[in-house]
């Protein structure tokens, strides 16, 4: 597009489930020229220290409002590479991938002393609320392309922040839709550079599970080297590698079992987050199965999931085509960069 500099262009921006932002201006200058912008951008100027780089971009926020009545605002960067042909370039600081299995809040602060009420600013979901996936303007663009990091359906979320910080709470348990959960929020996490693989809890609100999660950050490939790509994954995965069916529980919580078919793999949680990271496992017959009735057939030693290392576990058998019980081996250890867990 061939614009003149000297009638000040500007850009009006809009993206699925949102409405046009304001108009930014197109300036063709550096970052640290004599060129100085209106007050009003001037506040709205973005700059970090990690950006060194694309430090002589003259970059700005650009502010997205929801079409509806709900939902969080949207927040992205507009960069201006100054030249004979001025680049513009829209990006997002953070893409946020929620693996959990849950629907998880993002915030880098709060508005009340409390801290419960998300800053505007950085309030972002994982995950498309009920009331929000009956406006009819948002299922129209959830008909387009790509529409999943704006909006924030299929755990795709784009996500910023000034102080480069992440705090989160779990709000809805995708994984058991029947068991609704709100968690607590946690710390701030820094997610201004590189991380492995780290591990953190979040317990329930006024309830005795906890969740253990893991949080990933890396750098954007290619052309999106520009942002960062931040993955939520469980702590704790349980792979059956066995030809039958398996059911899981944590010790003291029998009632609260998982159930695990052959050649699968679950995530795994806390019912009692005051208990030790212990385990036990069992392989119920068809019977058991149907009745729901597991008593029977639950291992006597436990397995306690937080230390590396391999355990045998004998498995009883009520089952008359298999009157010898089972020995198999119990594996502990940490997971690749490319498997969902920690």
């Amino acid at each position: 597009v061939a614009v003149n500099p000297c009638r000040k262009p500007h850009l009006s921006l809009r993206v699925p489930g949102y409405k046009w932002s304001a108009w930014k201006r197109i300036v063709n200058c550096k970052a640290d020229s004599t060129w100085r912008p209106s007050e009003t951008e001037e506040e709205l100027q973005f700059t970090i220290k990690s950006d060194k780089e694309y430090a002589d971009e003259l970059k700005t926020l650009v502010w997205f409002e929801r079409l509806g009545k709900v939902g969080d605002p949207l927040m992205l960067i507009l960069s201006v590479e100054c030249g004979h042909c001025p680049t513009v370039r829209v990006y997002a600081q953070y893409w946020i991938v929620d693996r959990t299995g849950f629907g998880c809040r993002f915030a880098e602060a709060f508005v009340d002393l409390l801290g419960t009420v998300p800053d505007p600013e950085t309030s972002r979901r994982s995950y498309l609320h009920k009331t929000e996936a009956r406006n009819p303007d948002i299922r129209a663009d959830l008909t387009i392309p790509g529409h999943q990091w704006s909006i924030g359906s299929s755990g795709m979320s784009l996500y910023f922040s000034r102080r480069e910080r992440l705090a989160l709470a779990i709000e809805s348990g995708i994984d058991r839709p029947k068991r609704k959960c709100r968690s607590k929020w946690i710390s701030a996490l820094d997610v201004s550079n590189v991380i492995p693989k780290t591990v953190f809890s979040v317990d329930e609100i006024n309830g005795p599970r906890r969740f253990e999660l893991a949080i990933h950050v890396t750098l954007c490939p290619g052309l999106f080297a520009r942002s960062k790509l931040i993955c939520l994954l469980p702590r704790y995965q349980i792979v059956n590698l066995l030809h039958r069916e398996l059911v899981i529980a944590q010790d003291r919580c029998l009632d609260a079992e998982t159930i695990i078919p052959s050649q699968s793999s679950t995530p795994f949680h806390w019912e009692k987050g005051s208990l030790p990271p212990k385990v036990r496992v069992g392989t119920p017959s068809a019977d058991e199965r149907v009745r729901g009735d597991f008593n029977r057939c639950w291992t006597i030693g436990r397995l306690q999931v937080d230390r590396i290392g391999v355990t045998s576990l004998r498995l009883p058998t009520t089952n008359e085509l298999v009157k010898v019980p089972m020995v198999v081996q119990a594996e502990v250890r940490l997971a690749t960069k490319d498997q969902p867990s920690a």
